[in-house]
């Protein structure tokens, strides 16, 4: 059997200095193999100590490291390739990987003393000091959470080097919109389930944390029908005293598909911001698209989503490879879907989308009340946009217009992991 991680975590001083070099030296002028030798000659001499050496002419650069015989830089690969391959962790014996993300790897795993049932085991993949400093924020968000539709931490410790793990309970069962596809849930039955999500979200806002990363992968439903929201690496704790706002972070620790035009931008983040993947959430599970397009380039400026609508139900239905079978998952039928997905149900989920944050519901409990409303048949607080909204996005334009600001620089363009998915 294999160590439980390697004895010895690597310095993080040392990790922090070869970070710098990187970034700074690939941001420099010079680009290309010269460049990249540059900065792997200086990461050499941060490793070994000593001067940098030219390596050898029509040598590759990162093989001349690699073959100069670095003992650090070999415990640093395989440090990295040991997160990523226990055979235990602590007092869990690992079964199989179930997943893997930015931050760590999660595996199915069980007590090595055969007592309670499997986990999700989560262990810190990288040496990257803020990476692990999310880790820790995770867990330590975890411990806050009792509700039961968000999963629950059951264990955590630290493995040998220090390297950090938890474990959830593991949830037997499928994503939130694979789960209602492979069930055939009806447009109600769908509409009831989400508002569980919505409650577990309100009720981790209740404790001043914001998710920032919804997204079906992360809403999992057990075999009994209950939805379990996971996967809390990216959430931030807000600070009651400061407005309920704070910034967002690393574009790279998020997925820009289900994230708000703030989020994106790095603006101040509040409870709408989880209103607002909800939103896109909702969308996908009711149509089977998601509600903006990315052009043929698979790049969306989110400025596009701040000053446009989302797509109406009926476009996309429209533009569906095969509205028939979506229609059929669905437990219905063209026309009959289409007739769902207009009108109050809608205003709603239009509300969620809203480009603007003040625009939106303002809390997710809100947003689940107008969808309960929906489903009891009562009134509703959404409404199709007002003169004042529409008002408030035309003084956007004019203003950058006359302006003439850099409106992209503000609001980046991300590439996006693939389109709409066509089912």
């Amino acid at each position: 059997m294999k160590e439980d991680l390697l004895p010895v975590t690597p310095n993080q001083d040392l990790i922090s200095s070869i970070r710098e070099v990187i970034e700074s030296g690939f941001g420099r002028e010079s680009h290309g193999d010269r460049g990249a030798a540059r900065v792997l000659e200086e990461i050499r001499t941060l490793l070994a100590g000593r001067e940098p050496t030219r390596p050898p002419e029509n040598t590759d650069p990162f093989d001349a490291l690699l073959d100069g015989g670095i003992p650090a830089l070999r415990d640093l690969v395989s440090w990295e390739w040991q997160m990523e391959n226990p055979d235990r962790v602590g007092p869990y014996r690992i079964i199989r990987q179930l997943g893997f993300g930015g931050m760590g790897t999660v595996f199915l795993a069980r007590r090595l003393d055969g007592t309670g049932g499997p986990v999700a085991l989560k262990i810190l993949k990288s040496i990257d000091p803020y990476l692990r400093s999310r880790f820790e924020r995770e867990r330590r968000i975890l411990t806050r959470l009792n509700h039961p539709h968000i999963t629950p931490m059951v264990d955590s410790g630290l493995a040998r080097g220090g390297v950090p793990w938890f474990a959830m309970s593991y949830v037997q069962g499928l994503p939130l919109d694979r789960w209602c596809d492979h069930r055939e849930l009806s447009i109600r039955e769908r509409v009831g389930l989400f508002v569980k999500v919505c409650r577990a979200v309100a009720y981790a806002h209740g404790n001043h944390i914001i998710h920032r990363d919804i997204k079906p992968a992360n809403i999992m439903v057990s075999d009994d029908g209950e939805p379990r929201l996971l996967d809390f690496g990216i959430a931030s704790l807000l600070d009651p005293d400061s407005g309920e706002q704070l910034t967002a972070s690393r574009v790279g620790l998020m997925t820009p598909e289900y994230a708000s035009p703030e989020q994106i931008a790095g603006g101040p983040l509040n409870a709408r911001t989880d209103v607002f993947s909800l939103g896109v959430v909702l969308y996908e599970l009711l149509c089977g698209l998601r509600p903006f397009t990315p052009s043929k380039d698979e790049r969306i400026s989110f400025r596009e989503v701040f000053e446009r609508d989302p797509r109406t139900f009926a476009a996309s239905l429209a533009r569906h490879r095969d509205p028939d079978k979506l229609a059929e998952t669905r437990g219905s039928h063209v026309k009959s879907l289409q007739a769902q997905l207009t009108g109050k149900l809608e205003h709603i989920v239009r509300k969620a989308l809203r480009g603007q944050a003040a625009a939106r519901y303002a809390t997710v409990d809100a947003f689940a009340d107008d969808l309960q409303c929906w489903l009891a048949g009562l009134p509703i607080t959404a409404r199709p946009k007002t003169l004042a909204y529409r008002f408030g996005k035309l003084m956007y334009r004019a203003a950058h217009s006359l302006t003439g600001a850099p409106v992209e620089r503000a609001w980046p363009r991300v590439r996006f992991r693939g389109s709409d998915r066509h089912r």
